[in-house]
């Protein structure tokens, strides 16, 4: 598996960058950057140029969010937890919910999915 552009119109792939060295697990884009994380949980990005930065490595984990280059939303169990790459440290999230089945973080809003509802909560990121 590699990272490259697709040009549709002459059907032709383009490497950005090398191999991956490990499966990954997780993989989120946005406009300007391509995030994944491989099996050994070290994540990574690449800009739209290829150029290949690691931001660090997290513990292990159900979901996850990246929200910038240096935080990062994750579920482990029925826990979400606030990871910050420079400080390589994890912070838990405290909801007092039981079960969370998906979580999605968008505008300042923490959006929590259950089996039965959907809760809206407005967090104010660190």
């Amino acid at each position: 598996m590699q990272l490259g552009l697709y040009d549709f119109n002459k059907q032709v792939f383009q490497p950005l960058s090398q191999p991956f060295q490990q499966p990954i697990v997780f993989y989120q884009t946005d406009y300007n950057q391509f995030y994944w994380i491989d099996s050994n949980g070290l994540v990574s990005y690449s800009d739209v140029f290829g150029k290949v930065s690691s931001l660090g490595k997290i513990p292990p984990f159900d979901l996850a969010q990246i929200i910038t280059n240096e935080l990062m939303v994750y579920q482990s169990g029925n826990q979400l937890y606030y990871h910050y790459f420079k400080d390589n440290k994890s912070s838990l999230i405290n909801l007092g919910e039981k079960i969370i089945e998906k979580f999605q973080i968008k505008d300042q809003f923490l959006l929590i999915f259950t089996n039965n509802e959907i809760r809206k909560y407005q967090i104010n990121l660190p």
